[in-house]
């Protein structure tokens, strides 16, 4: 069995849905390339993305019809672009790029927000006051930057959360944001 991983899978099910697709169909399509368990969380990824289901055209044999909502799609894709470079990876694998870079600036401003603090309390304690001094106001000036990101960063993914929600999307559940 070729496997492929979620994110993969994700963008499938959105192409798969564009015009409309029962779930057993889904799972039928996808069976030669990932277990049952893991069509079902690229599904549930996938609702983040646009894909949304039809209540009044579920089917007792083939289950939930979904299709995926042009505009909730278009919009993510014209604020990835305009956000990260234009390349031909999948929606939801640049999203997760975006993600991990916020991840990775966030980390960095606070680890040097660390080391300046340890830099300023090692200077006073050698008697250093005005390096001291100044690599603790240094840390707490990181410390204010490190908020700052960290507070556009959570404003941006509630933001998407109402969207998402507006827009017919699930809730976002333990995606790590």
């Amino acid at each position: 069995m070729k496997t492929i991983s979620t994110l993969e899978l994700s963008q499938r099910i959105l192409d798969m849905a564009e015009s409309g697709i029962y779930r057993e169909l889904i799972l039928e399509a996808l069976s030669p390339l990932a277990t049952k368990k893991r069509i079902r969380s690229a599904i549930a990824q996938a609702r983040h993305y646009g894909l949304y289901s039809v209540p009044e055209l579920r089917d007792p044999d083939l289950g939930t019809y979904y299709q995926r909502d042009p505009k909730h799609y278009q919009a993510l894709q014209r604020a990835l672009s305009a956000s990260v470079p234009l390349n031909e990876q999948p929606l939801p694998e640049q999203i997760r790029q975006t993600t991990l870079t916020i991840r990775r600036m966030l980390g960095i401003t606070a680890g040097f927000s660390l080391v300046s603090y340890l830099g300023g309390i090692s200077c006073l304690v050698l008697q250093q006051t005005q390096l001291g001094w100044g690599l603790l106001i240094c840390g707490s000036s990181l410390a204010g930057v490190w908020g700052l990101q960290r507070g556009i960063a959570r404003g941006r993914v509630r933001s998407s959360n109402a969207r998402s929600k507006l827009c017919g999307g699930g809730p976002l559940g333990s995606s790590g944001y």
